[in-house]
């Protein structure tokens, strides 16, 4: 299951590539194509557009670092017997059952994808759920959000 949870990210990410270059690549036409402050000294579209082009690229760069981990992860050992950099792991709400599965990895939190009948969301180390889940074993218990989680799986 882990190699196609990768597997769905790295396809994931490779769009995301993709549609972030095209959309780079015409926000800086129309930045060029912009009046100037020396055309219209009101008109702030060429600055504008242009501080659009550098978030992309920065999203863009993002994508392509979450990218290159992913397919290095692919090869790589996995962590064992607790959620470390790597991991895929499901934790389950003790008091209504429902099961959440993540994937712990360096960049690219925030994304989601369906493998098997099941939603895996990336996280990053920095988000709060990642923060109290590394290190954690099958059967430990953390809360978060004002609810109790055990951890079920580890991969």
């Amino acid at each position: 299951m882990k190699n196609s949870v990768l597997s769905a990210f790295s396809d994931l990410f490779s769009e995301k590539i993709q549609s972030l270059t095209l959309i780079l690549e015409d926000t800086r036409k129309r930045a060029q194509a912009a009046p100037g402050s020396n055309v219209s000294h009101s008109d702030t579209s060429k600055f504008n557009i242009s501080n659009l082009a550098v978030g992309i690229e920065a999203q863009l760069n993002l994508a392509r670092e979450a990218l290159v981990y992913l397919r290095t992860l692919r090869h790589s050992d996995s962590p064992g017997g607790m959620v470390a950099i790597g991991s895929l792991f499901t934790i389950v709400d003790i008091k209504n059952g429902k099961k959440l599965n993540f994937v712990l990895l360096i960049k690219g939190g925030g994304e989601k994808v369906q493998v098997c009948d099941a939603e895996i969301i990336s996280i990053t180390p920095g988000a709060p759920i990642a923060r109290i889940s590394i290190s954690k074993k099958v059967g430990d218990e953390l809360n978060f959000n004002g609810r109790v989680y055990r951890v079920i799986e580890i991969t």
